[in-house]
């Protein structure tokens, strides 16, 4: 069957939308949780969880590509998931440590996992990243807030085919044409661009 006819399905709420999505995209889906998840159990559970969110957004969303939209979806609940067992895992494993290392570490790196997470991330999108490396920590103050922040740069083979709905930019681009936050300033050489000086002022720093 034709992507706009089982689109027209969803819209007709004819319950043979979700059979259809599931024989033609079904192991396209399971491909995408694949390369995030690594139990079948939880692999069907994201896949089912998809025909559910088509059956709820189709209408009032009408997708271009029945295909796109469903992997996205997927996408999503798999790394939903990735991060749900991360925690749990991190969480039992350490209930106890945290408990008593509470205010010696405050702000222990956390930088393997960030790497683990974009790592599959990109694999569920069917990119196979070059290289994953840390990039730095840094710190911005807001007026009530603190941001303690680690990143990631991730290396991409050429041709790498992003989603449909991403915009890669140079360098050049990033600096005259698009607006990186302040907050992130220290993750500008990362990007290829220049770094920011500081200048003193009488109420404390201000970027250049």
């Amino acid at each position: 069957m034709e992507d706009r006819e089982i689109i027209q399905l969803f819209f007709d709420r004819d319950e043979r939308a979700i059979a259809e999505s599931r024989d033609k995209y079904g192991k396209y889906c399971d491909g995408i949780a694949a390369g995030i998840l690594h139990t079948r159990e939880d692999r069907e559970e994201c896949v089912s969880d998809t025909w559910l969110r088509a059956w709820q957004t189709i209408p009032p969303q009408n997708p271009a590509s029945l295909k796109a939209y469903l992997g996205r979806l997927c996408r999503c609940f798999a790394i939903d998931r990735y991060r749900h067992l991360r925690r749990r895992k991190r969480s039992r494993d350490m209930e106890c440590v945290l408990t008593e290392l509470d205010g010696i570490c405050p702000n222990e790196p956390v930088t393997d996992g960030l790497k683990e997470t974009l790592t599959a991330f990109l694999r569920g999108l069917g990119i196979e990243p070059l290289a994953v490396r840390p990039v730095g920590t840094a710190r911005h103050l807001f007026t009530h807030v603190e941001w303690q922040m680690e990143g990631v740069c991730a290396t991409l083979p050429a041709g790498a085919v992003l989603p449909e709905d991403w915009l890669a930019v140079s360098p050049a681009d990033l600096q005259d044409s698009f607006a990186l936050p302040s907050a992130f300033a220290a993750f500008r050489p990362a990007a290829g661009l220049p770094g920011v000086k500081h200048k003193k002022t009488a109420g404390g720093r201000k970027m250049q």
